[in-house]
C-alpha cells in the first residue's frame, strides 16, 4: 500500500494535482472526488469497497504496508498456499503445481470477523492481556510483601545482608514488571486493530508460558536461620545468622482456554504406587572400579568415584567422558553443593575435597576429625557418617562440626540419608 494516501492515484499517474479522498483496497490506490464517481459506477469496480483516507491513515502501519500485488510477477494476489503459508498471483500457481490447501483468497477472508476462529483469536487475545495484567498485580503483591517481611527480621548484622538480598529480588521482579507493562501496551493495542493476527498471539501465549515455567514467577520469601552455636552461648560464634531465599511458584495460575477446554473434556489417569512399572532406560559403563559414590548433577551430567582407584569421573548425559580429577587422595562418596561444585569425601581419612565442576580442578580440602564416608547436604552443611562417631554435622561456611548422633549401624560404607 503507497504511503503519500494523499497525492496517489489516477490523477497522479496524468499528471493532476489533486487530493484522494477515498482508498481502494482493490485497486491499490487513492481516488479523488471525480474519479470516486466513476469508479463507483463502473463495471469493473463497482464491487469494490473504499474507506476514507482519514480512516485509512489511522490503521496500523503494518496494516498499511500490505501490499495487494505480488512482488514478482505484479500482478494482484488471488490464492492463498497453505503449505508456504504466502499469497500467490496466477504466475506463481507454476511454482506451487504440488502443494496442497491453495485456497481463493476471496473465500478465505469471507466473513471472517464472524469466524469462530477469529472469534477464538479473539477471546485468546483477551486472556493473554488478563493474565500479563494477574501476574503484574500478582508480583506487586510480592513487592509489599518483602517489604513487610524485612521489618519482622530484626539484628543489626543480619539488616546488611537482607537490604542486599532485598535489592537483589526487587530488582528481579521490577524488570519483569517493565516487561509485561510494555507487553500489556502492545497487546492493548492489538485489541483495537484485530487483523490477521494469530501467529503474534502464539508468539505473546509461548511468553507468558516461559515466564510461568522459567521460576521468574516464584513466590519469593526471605527468613532467617540463627546459627545453632548461639544455643551454647560461647565465644565462638562467628554469624548471628544467614539470610535464606526461596523461592516457590507462585500462587497466580495461568488461564488458557484451550487446556481449560481439555481439562473439561478428558479425564486425567489416576496412578498410585500399586500400578507403578519401571523401566531400564540405559546402561552406564563408568569404566571405574569400585564406584562407591554415583551422582546425577543438573543438566544429567554424571559423577562417579573410585574407592581402588582414587579418582572422579565426569559423563556427559550420553555417557560419554566429560572429565575426570585424579591425584586427590582417596574418594568414597559424592554429594553436589551447588554453585557447580561437589564434595567428595574420602572414606579412610579425615579429609574432605571440594571439586570445582567449571575448572575441573581442587577447589578446596577440609580437615575433619573422623573417617568420613556417606555424605549428604543440606542447609550450607555436610552431613556424614564418622565411622565410630556415629554421624557429624560440619558447616562449609566457617567448617565448625556438629555431633548428630552418637550411634550408627556398624558399617562404614552406609550412606547417610537426608530424610
Amino acid at each position: 500500500m503507497a504511503t503519500n494516501l494523499s497525492i496517489w492515484g489516477v490523477c497522479d499517474n496524468l499528471q493532476i494535482t489533486k487530493h484522494s479522498v477515498v482508498w481502494c483496497f482493490e485497486c491499490d490506490e487513492g481516488l479523488c472526488e471525480k474519479c470516486k464517481t466513476h469508479h463507483a459506477v463502473s463495471k469493473a469496480s463497482k464491487s469494490h469497497e473504499t474507506v476514507s483516507i482519514t480512516e485509512n491513515k489511522k490503521l496500523p502501519t503494518e496494516v498499511q504496508q500490505i501490499v495487494q500485488n505480488c512482488k514478482f510477477h505484479n500482478e494482484k494476489y488471488e490464492f492463498f498456499c497453505r503449505t508456504h503459508v504466502c499469497p500467490c498471483c496466477k504466475k506463481c500457481l507454476k511454482y506451487h503445481k504440488d502443494c496442497k490447501g491453495l485456497t481463493d483468497i476471496n473465500e478465505l477472508i469471507k466473513n471472517v470477523k464472524t469466524s469462530n476462529a477469529f472469534n477464538e483469536i479473539e477471546q485468546t487475545l483477551k486472556e493473554v492481556v488478563q493474565n500479563i495484567k494477574g501476574l503484574s498485580t500478582n508480583r506487586t503483591e510480592n513487592l509489599k510483601y518483602l517489604e513487610n517481611k524485612k521489618i519482622e527480621i530484626e539484628g543489626d548484622d543480619l539488616i546488611k545482608g537482607l537490604l542486599k538480598v532485598e535489592e537483589k529480588e526487587i530488582s528481579k521482579i521490577e524488570d519483569l514488571l517493565t516487561t509485561l507493562k510494555k507487553k500489556e501496551t502492545t497487546l492493548t493495542k492489538a485489541q483495537e486493530n484485530i487483523t490477521n493476527i494469530e501467529k503474534d498471539i502464539a508468539v505473546e501465549e509461548n511468553f507468558i508460558q516461559s515466564i510461568a515455567t522459567s521460576g521468574s514467577t516464584n513466590q519469593v520469601n526471605i527468613s532467617c536461620q540463627i546459627n545453632k552455636s548461639l544455643q551454647q552461648i560461647s565465644a565462638s560464634v562467628q554469624k548471628f545468622g544467614e539470610i535464606n531465599v526461596s523461592s516457590v511458584p507462585c500462587n497466580f495460575s495461568i488461564q488458557e482456554r484451550k487446556n481449560r477446554q481439555a481439562q473439561i473434556m478428558v479425564a486425567l489417569p489416576t496412578s498410585n504406587i500399586d500400578n507403578l512399572t519401571l523401566t531400564l532406560e540405559k546402561r552406564i559403563n563408568s569404566e571405574l572400579s569400585y564406584v562407591y559414590g554415583c551422582l546425577l548433577l543438573p543438566g544429567d551430567r554424571m559423577v562417579f568415584s573410585s574407592y581402588r582407584d582414587d579418582k572422579i569421573r565426569v559423563l556427559k548425559s550420553d555417557g560419554s567422558k566429560d572429565f575426570q580429577i585424579k591425584k586427590i587422595g582417596p574418594t568414597f562418596d559424592v554429594v553436589f553443593i551447588g554453585d557447580d561444585s561437589i564434595a567428595v569425601t574420602s572414606g579412610g581419612s579425615n579429609q574432605i575435597n571440594i571439586i570445582d565442576l567449571k575448572k575441573h580442578k581442587l577447589k578446596k580440602s577440609i580437615k575433619v576429625d573422623s573417617y568420613n564416608g556417606g555424605v549428604v547436604y543440606k542447609d550450607g552443611h555436610l552431613i556424614y557418617c564418622a565411622r565410630e562417631k556415629g554421624i557429624q554435622m560440619i558447616s562449609l561456611n566457617d567448617e565448625t562440626i556438629t555431633n548428630v548422633s552418637s550411634t550408627i549401624p556398624n558399617s562404614q560404607i552406609m550412606r547417610t540419608l537426608q530424610h
